[in-house]
């Protein structure tokens, strides 16, 4: 009797130091297969080679959501698929996915919003969700970020919002402190007064 649970936990033992390997191959081969589909989508968005009913119907899902921001997708897959490959390329870099996330939801309100007219010299409409217009700006999720802002703080309120997820995202991703770079800034604002004084 005692040898049966013996031979169990000796079992169970190697299938958990076994579990790691698996976890880690399989993490492995899911970012070797999105760094494939980053290459195959690259290939179809950005040299316009025919990709088949897949490529037609990917590239037509991702305009719908990204609209003119598919651009991004590709690199983006390439990096995700790279970090499931490298995990330990994230260790040490405490901001960057949040800074990253935010810097995506401003670049995805910018083109919703038409800030700027970065998109043409027509206003952002204010028919929210036609699917003519938001496919050339931020897509899906663009127009739905900037009706959210636009619903609960105007046009006004959108503005703030892209430029504090800007800045946010900004000081995640270099790790700077807001209150460094402020007292840094005024420090130089004041030599500067004082040469021209």
């Amino acid at each position: 009797m005692r040898r049966g649970k013996k031979k169990v936990k000796k079992g169970a033992r190697k299938a958990a130091r076994r579990q790691p390997v698996d976890r880690r191959r399989a993490l492995e081969m899911g970012g070797l297969g999105l760094v494939a589909a980053s290459l195959f989508l690259a290939l179809v968005v950005y040299l316009g080679l025919f990709g088949g009913a897949a490529g037609s119907a990917l590239e037509s899902g991702l305009r719908f959501l990204t609209g003119s921001l598919i651009f991004l997708v590709p690199p983006l897959l390439a990096a995700v698929g790279i970090l499931l490959i490298f995990p330990e390329f994230m260790r040490g870099y405490r901001g960057l996915k949040a800074g990253l996330g935010l810097l995506l939801l401003a670049l995805f309100l910018i083109a919703g919003a038409n800030f700027l007219t970065l998109f043409g010299a027509d206003p952002a409409e204010k028919a929210f969700f036609d699917s003519g217009y938001f496919t050339t700006r931020g897509g899906i999720i663009g127009a739905a970020l900037y009706w959210l802002t636009a619903v609960l703080f105007g046009d006004a309120g959108s503005t703030v919002v892209i430029v504090f997820l800007l800045l946010a995202s900004g000081f995640l991703i270099t790790g700077a402190s807001v209150r460094t770079v402020l007292l840094a800034s005024g420090r130089g604002a004041r030599r500067a007064a004082n040469r021209t004084a």
